[in-house]
């Protein structure tokens, strides 16, 4: 496999753009949503990557779906500390660094899951669905 950063870089420059990346019934890449020259070029050329990356989630859906709980939490005792009342940054700028990466691995992972063709359909936190004070909500609760 490639390196995951450039991986990572274009699935979110993918995302940031309003297109979706799942996993095929039969194993292929599907793409919905605008694509623009540069985001398809950036896609071809990490499509092996990409593909290599959505298969290997097959055996791990229990443990993306233990991580995505695990982050949820996380990330609510992080925003805690590094947002004011009217939603400023008051932590350092690490801290802040850290808490959107850590948002976009969650979401990454949550694209991951929910696009692979043997999850079930569902929250992954739980039944009763995602936390509503998290910065971040999995694509069946954003519905």
């Amino acid at each position: 496999m490639g390196d995951l950063t450039d991986v990572r870089e274009v699935i979110l420059s993918a995302k940031k753009h309003g297109v979706s990346i799942r996993l095929g019934k039969t194993g292929q890449l599907l793409l919905s949503g605008p694509r623009n020259s540069e985001i398809t070029e950036k896609l071809k050329l990490h499509k092996k990557d990409i593909l290599s990356l959505l298969h290997n989630t097959s055996s791990n859906l229990n443990e993306i779906a233990n991580r995505l709980r695990k982050g949820q939490t996380t990330l609510i005792a992080m925003q805690d500390k590094i947002w004011d009342k009217d939603g400023n940054p008051i932590g350092s700028h690490r801290a802040v660094t850290l808490f959107v990466d850590a948002m976009c691995r969650w979401d990454i992972l949550d694209m991951m899951l929910q696009g692979h063709p043997n999850y079930v359909d569902g929250c992954p936190i739980g039944e009763e669905g995602c936390d509503p004070d998290s910065p971040v909500l999995c694509r069946s609760c954003e519905k």
